[in-house]
C-alpha cells in the first residue's frame, strides 16, 4: 500500500532489491538444474579430485571448484600428514579458501544437492537463455496501492559437458 511506502524509508528500494535477488536465484537454479543432468563420478579421496583437475577438464577452461556446504565442511576438516589443514586461504574466493590452487565456491546443499561438487568452468559448461526480463510496477488507484511484479522467462541447458565434471563426493573414512 502507499501507506507503507509513505511511512517506511526506502521500502520501494528494498522491494526492488529483493526482486532482483529472487531473479538471480532463479537464474542460478535453472543453471544448476541443467548441470544436475550431467553424469556424476563417485569419488571418496582427494587424489581423484586432483586427477580431475589435472586431466578431467581441458586446460583451456578456467577451473574452479563448486561444492555443497556439506562437502565444504568435509574438506575444511581434512588435514595432511603433518596435521595442516588442506584448504588454503584465498583473497579472491568468496569462500575465503582454495583447494589445490583453485578457488572454492560454496553453495547451499539444498540448492546444489548433498555431496555434490563441480570441477571445471561452469561458465563454459552451461548456457542461460534469457528470453524476457521485466520489472513491472503499477499503481492501483482505487486501492491506494502499488504492485511490484518481476517477469522472467528463461531456460538453461548444458552447452559443453566437457567443460565441467560433476562429482558425488564422500569423505574418506579415517581408520
Amino acid at each position: 500500500s502507499f501507506e507503507a511506502i509513505d511511512d517506511a524509508e526506502e521500502v520501494e528500494k528494498i522491494i526492488n532489491e529483493e526482486m532482483a535477488e529472487a531473479i538471480v536465484a532463479t537464474k542460478n537454479k535453472a543453471i544448476l538444474d541443467a548441470l544436475a543432468t550431467l553424469p556424476a563420478q563417485d569419488i571418496s579421496d582427494l587424489d581423484s579430485v586432483k586427477t580431475i583437475i589435472n586431466t578431467g577438464v581441458a586446460k583451456r577452461y578456467a577451473k574452479q571448484i563448486v561444492v555443497s556446504t556439506d562437502v565444504y565442511d568435509q574438506l575444511d576438516r581434512m588435514k595432511d600428514s603433518t596435521g595442516q589443514y588442506l584448504l588454503q586461504p584465498s583473497v579472491t574466493a568468496a569462500s575465503g579458501t582454495k583447494l589445490f590452487g583453485k578457488d572454492l565456491v560454496v553453495v547451499d546443499a539444498d540448492v546444489i544437492g548433498e555431496g555434490v561438487m563441480y570441477i571445471g568452468s561452469l561458465k563454459d559448461a552451461a548456457i542461460l537463455f534469457l528470453r524476457k526480463e521485466l520489472y513491472v510496477n503499477y499503481e492501483i488507484w482505487n486501492q491506494y496501492g502499488k504492485v511490484f511484479t518481476p517477469v522472467v522467462r528463461l531456460d538453461a541447458g548444458v552447452k559443453n559437458p566437457n567443460a565441467v565434471v560433476k562429482v558425488n563426493f564422500t569423505a574418506p573414512v579415517e581408520a
